[in-house]
């Protein structure tokens, strides 16, 4: 089992994994993840999900949803890491963004 400590302190835990698809009994939402995946640290045993991904447990700085979804009567969640260089793209346009609105240009 897995377990995803977002970085507001907040745990979903007893996850399953196969491949990169994490699987759960309980409900699991995108609001339930909304701003709080930077960072997160993934535990669990090495070894543990049928197909897992090479350097899926410990910490990862940025990551995104790729899909939250009910199927077959699980939740299943898949997330990305973001890499350094996209990351740092990303926050630059959010910043020039705001810059812009706040000084009332368009873009």
């Amino acid at each position: 089992m897995y377990t995803l400590k977002l970085n507001d302190g907040s745990e979903i835990e007893n996850l399953m994994l196969t491949g990169n698809i994490f699987r759960s009994d309980k409900e699991i939402t995108r609001a339930m993840l909304a701003g709080k995946l930077t960072p997160v640290t993934i535990e669990g045993e090495s070894g543990e999900g049928e197909d897992e991904q090479p350097g899926i447990t410990g910490v990862h700085e940025h990551m995104a949803v790729c899909y939250v979804r009910k199927s077959g009567g699980k939740y299943e969640l898949a997330l990305r890491d973001i890499p350094g260089d996209e990351w740092d793209k990303l926050t630059t346009r959010g910043d020039l963004e705001y810059l812009a609105m706040m000084a009332g240009i368009e873009l």
